[in-house]
């Protein structure tokens, strides 16, 4: 979508949590698509379906279930629709199936009644589930998405129990990682068509980093001012990590095979996911690598795309935000 309109890049929203949610701008074109892609958005909503738990389907359609990755991404606009009570329960009904016989993996896909669907272990998700439910604790200021045992059961373990079990094919170095087999289902990295065997990349580690940072604010949230500061420094170690060990010198590398086997140039989900989580160094570094990003993204798959607004719009860049 273009437009040359001054006012469309300052939409005023009423943020309050009803489907009743509006946009006014002098753009006729934004507000058609939004009044469209509000109403569309709500013909997925499943809540009172018989049998259903309250929920929205999350995934390719037709699946009748609602993907982990895809509820993450969602769950911010499922909000502003006034879905709050979907996406406490569908992310309870994930945390309860991160258990120890699947090393702390929740499951990928959950059917419409609550039911494990189908299982699968990409490193991101696992972290920024943390870091998508810290931010609806912000936005609802539902105490539940902090002391929900279930909830907080599933935080704990991702940053302890999962990255024990997940710091193996670059060992014991803090970071969760894959065995750096290609496909989907056991990868690092939410590039699902990546060929590089990455056993840690980019995405992954940022991710990682707003997980614990969320961590921490739980915990301070909680009145655990102890176990802020511990979780908040390991945060920053990953900070330091990436920044010291994923700077080529001209460019970001966005993934690696060992400590001494980087790779570069593009691989959308895992270059583009370290400037949404921010682990870049800010200045001429982010700049120079939103450029590079800018001139080549035009042919990523759709699934990739939808991240790039919230890629170029914290930067500043409106306009590369819009243009996507």
């Amino acid at each position: 979508m273009t437009s040359n309109d001054e006012t469309q890049s300052h939409p005023i929203l009423d943020s309050s949590p009803s489907t009743e949610i509006t946009l006014n701008s002098s753009s006729s074109e934004l507000t058609f698509l939004f009044n469209w892609a509000k109403d569309l958005a709500l013909t997925y909503l499943m809540t009172g379906t018989p049998n259903a738990i309250p929920c929205y389907e999350a995934a390719l359609p037709g699946r009748g279930s609602f993907c982990l990755r895809d509820w993450e991404h969602m769950a911010l606009g499922a909000h502003f629709l006034g879905l709050d009570l979907e996406n406490i329960t569908m992310m309870k009904a994930f945390a309860k199936t991160a258990t120890p016989e699947f090393d702390y993996v929740p499951a990928w896909h959950i059917d419409y009644y609550g039911k494990i669907w189908e299982r699968a272990h990409q490193v991101p998700t696992i972290f920024d589930a943390i870091w998508t439910s810290y931010q609806q604790y912000l936005w609802t200021g539902n105490t539940e998405w902090i002391e929900d045992t279930e909830l907080y059961e599933y935080y704990t373990n991702a940053v302890t129990r999962y990255l024990t079990c997940h710091d193996n094919a670059i060992p014991n170095n803090g970071i969760a990682d894959a065995p750096g087999e290609d496909g989907w289902e056991n990868t690092c990295t939410y590039n699902e068509t990546s060929e590089d065997h990455f056993r840690e990349a980019a995405d992954g580690i940022g991710m990682q980093y707003q997980g614990f940072k969320s961590y921490a604010e739980i915990l301070k949230a909680r009145g655990n001012v102890d176990g802020y500061n511990t979780w908040i420094a390991k945060a920053n170690e990953i900070l330091h990590m990436f920044r010291t060990d994923f700077w080529e010198g001209s460019t970001y590398y966005r993934g690696r095979r060992s400590l001494t086997d980087y790779s570069a140039g593009y691989g959308k989900e895992n270059s583009f996911l370290m400037l949404k989580t921010l682990i870049t160094e800010p200045g001429y570094k982010s700049e120079g690598y939103l450029d590079f990003i800018w001139d080549n993204c035009a042919n990523d798959n759709i699934e990739a795309k939808s991240y790039l607004p919230d890629v170029f719009f914290p930067y500043g860049q409106k306009e590369r935000g819009w243009l996507i």
